[in-house]
């Protein structure tokens, strides 16, 4: 008896243990739930490369199709190229050696480019366009023979990522390497090979020219943001507000249509009574110009109308919540690309000071992100190792110099306030004068050129300057009382 009614009992503790448990684990996630308000939200589990391999086609074309008709868009493109690239992002060496010079001869001029068309810092311009729009873009280095008459034997080349033949996808024959989307792996994941048409897809004009090449990964760079790890393949950055980018759209159009046609509804004339005869001056009116003598209105217009005729205007509809409407979707799609929504519409009414300079100092911290992940260590850093290559051939060997990378002058929020601030950071030690002109944009070296060539030439002519501290009488902060 007492047996039965222990295992009685353990058997009703199991029970509770079982349903309890079953209870955490269903409240501890709701998210991970199955109550009916979420059986519309489908997901998948399968791996970033397995989600483009289906999807990326497709998403390209809508992102450039965005690009090319919507305006905030076009604007949110541009407001990503302009911030991450403005005029450059450039090397700094020691100022004096021979590859630096050689280097500034070939990334300022349009000889880097195999098209012709840019120097260094218009292709990191295009890159950087073409990864935000695209997802992804392909920088070929192109070998020059000497009898190019080119003093460094090396072009760079830009491919839209369309290049890649994605119908490589699978084990390589007789190597053991994988092919995933058009780039080729090795027994140990390292890329070794892309596949790549040799002209567009999408200007192909026969057979052979859909026939791919494997280009060595050595000379080939693969640039887009990595959003997960493993992926292979770049996504537009639009991607995430696509489709409320295309509705937003329809949506203004549809808005404007309905005030468009509106106001075509000028006026309607209405018979009040039907069976009234109209007399001999309405009658010769209507015989000589219509039934109201009148078929238009005209400003300051005053008319008589017959007896038993009632003229109403139209009241075109209104569009109440419009602003504030459209205001909320423009801030979704800003966040979408990472950018401002200041940045996105020029919309400046609603920010005051402190507002305004935590949004630009946010979308700051993306552009660094981006700067440093895609234009210094995606592309600056190989393209500077093929350089050295190509310059060594020519006969210009590289002294053991590791250039640092400059990047674009950031536009200061509030120079009165920001300026002081970074000279007393320098004065304190918390910082050097070579960061801070390199955070403007400049090269260090060529400043203390200039600076140096301009106090020699001060010195000549005995003139002093409040710009020279060392000569000046007296020198101090602005506000800062005199000791």
């Amino acid at each position: 008896m007492v047996n039965n009614s222990s295992s009685g009992l353990a058997e009703l503790q199991r029970h509770a243990s079982t349903y309890l448990g079953a209870a955490l684990e269903k409240r501890a996630f709701d998210a991970a739930s199955n109550r009916e308000r979420l059986s519309g939200w489908l997901t998948s589990g399968t791996s970033a490369n397995a989600e483009l391999r289906r999807a990326l086609s497709r998403l390209r074309d809508r992102s450039r199709d965005l690009a090319r008709n919507d305006p905030y868009v076009s604007r949110a493109l541009a407001v990503i190229r302009s911030n991450v690239v403005g005029t450059g992002v450039r090397a700094q060496l020691d100022g004096s050696s021979q590859i630096e010079a050689a280097w500034k001869r070939w990334a300022e001029s349009t000889r880097c480019d195999a098209d012709g068309r840019h120097n260094l810092y218009g292709l990191q311009s295009l890159a950087m366009r073409a990864i935000a729009e695209s997802g992804e873009v392909l920088l070929r280095m192109r070998p020059r023979r000497v009898s190019d008459g080119l003093e460094i034997p090396m072009q760079l080349q830009l491919l839209e990522a369309d290049h890649l033949d994605t119908s490589k996808d699978g084990d390589a024959e007789r190597t053991g390497h994988t092919i995933v989307q058009g780039v080729e792996f090795n027994a140990i994941g390292r890329r070794v090979a892309y596949w790549v048409f040799r002209t567009h897809p999408g200007d192909a004009r026969s057979s052979a020219s859909r026939q791919s090449v494997r280009v060595s990964a050595d000379r080939m760079l693969h640039l887009f943001r990595v959003d997960r790890p493993g992926q292979v393949r770049g996504v537009p950055w639009a991607a995430p507000i696509a489709v409320r980018a295309h509705e937003l759209k329809d949506y203004e159009d549809a808005q404007l249509l309905r005030q468009k046609i509106a106001a075509c509804f000028a006026v309607f004339r209405e018979d009040t009574n039907v069976e009234m005869e109209p007399g001999p001056a309405a009658q010769a009116a209507q015989s000589e110009e219509g039934e109201l003598g009148r078929d238009s209105v005209e400003p300051g217009m005053i008319e008589d109308l017959p007896a038993g005729k009632k003229v109403t205007f139209a009241q075109p509809p209104g569009v109440g919540g419009y602003d504030e409407f459209v205001t909320r979707q423009l801030r979704a799609v800003a966040s979408g690309f990472g950018v401002s929504y200041e940045a996105l519409t020029g919309d400046y009414s609603t920010v005051n000071f402190a507002s305004g300079r935590m949004g630009h100092v946010e979308f700051q911290r993306n552009v660094t992100t981006w700067q440093n992940d895609l234009m210094v260590m995606q592309l600056c850093r190989p393209v500077w190792a093929w350089f050295e290559e190509a310059a060594e051939l020519a006969g210009v060997r590289n002294e053991g110099l590791d250039p640092s990378w400059i990047l674009p002058r950031r536009e200061m929020f509030d120079p009165t306030r920001e300026i002081p601030a970074l000279i007393q950071q320098v004065r304190g030690g918390m910082t050097s004068l070579s960061d801070v002109i390199r955070a403007q944009g400049d090269d260090p070296s060529e400043v203390f050129d200039r600076l140096a060539g301009e106090r020699k030439r001060l010195d000549e002519l005995k003139l002093t300057t409040e710009s020279d501290p060392a000569q000046a009488k007296e020198w101090r902060m602005p506000d800062e009382p005199r000791a």
